[in-house]
């Protein structure tokens, strides 16, 4: 039985990194003078959280929105991606145990919507070497 759990976690978790992939890839709106874009990627990797096992919720939300930056131009972020999706879903299955509709998971919600943006921000400061240009996305990246 134990074999038969792994492979359905395994094959939901890969269905998962599609839609993450797709949701981030196809579905996107650039943003006006920031060279970045809004997408449904995130929508999934939450969708994720809330219904698969932590591990395997990691792994669809990082792989899927790597693998978006890899193959849409944006491969300076892909390992930026990977680290901030991964924390986002951390903190959201940590916050959101047991009870998935709450006050708590609304707020968890926000918090990686913060986490999010954050880690962009640190993200683009490190590499185009200037702090203060990339509070310019903070507004795009909230929304």
């Amino acid at each position: 039985m134990k074999s038969k759990n792994f492979t359905y976690n395994i094959s939901i978790t890969a269905i998962m990194a599609a839609l993450v992939f797709l949701g981030t890839f196809f579905i996107k709106i650039p943003m006006p003078g920031v060279g970045g874009y809004f997408h449904l990627g995130d929508a999934f990797i939450f969708i994720a959280a809330a219904f698969l096992p932590k591990r395997y919720a990691v792994c669809s939300a990082a792989i899927g929105a790597t693998l978006a930056d890899l193959l849409s131009g944006y491969a300076v972020w892909a390992p930026w991606t990977f680290f901030i999706k991964a924390i986002m879903v951390l903190v959201f299955v940590k916050a959101a145990e047991n009870n998935f509709i709450s006050l708590k998971t609304i707020l968890t919600v926000i918090l990686g919507g913060l986490i999010n943006i954050s880690g962009y921000y640190i993200a683009e400061a490190v590499i185009y070497g200037n702090w203060i240009a990339p509070a310019v996305s903070i507004p795009f990246n909230a929304i």
